[in-house]
């Protein structure tokens, strides 16, 4: 995975702040890079920086996970496992997708506290 490191640095500053106090989708993740004109200017880049995203938050954000509510309860099930593997899992179902993505779409991001 390329790193885009500056183009993303003040993206991810906003995803953390808002994932203190909120659950947020893949969705917004996405709209964030869609923000930066270095990173609008193919889908396949915008997918990657949004991953790399993804990534960075759970790995540097203490507390920060990734999830799903589930359908019958409306629970946030927490996923295990590593960083890598969680990333991986979103990009498998993103590029199972055939459509853009909406809200509740594959994945919510959170930073539990401590």
């Amino acid at each position: 995975m390329t790193s885009y490191g500056d183009a993303l640095d003040d993206a991810f500053s906003s995803l953390e702040l808002e994932c203190r106090d909120d659950y947020v989708g893949l969705w917004s993740v996405l709209w964030r890079v869609r923000q930066r004109p270095v990173l609008s200017v193919s889908p396949a880049l915008q997918r990657e920086a949004t991953l790399e995203l993804v990534a960075r938050l759970l790995d540097e954000a203490p507390g920060a996970v990734a999830g799903q509510f589930t359908l019958d309860t409306h629970e946030f099930q927490v996923w295990s496992g590593p960083t890598d593997q969680i990333v991986e899992r979103i990009a498998r179902e993103w590029n199972a997708m055939d459509r853009e993505l909406i809200g509740g779409d594959i994945v919510w991001l959170t930073i539990n506290s401590p």
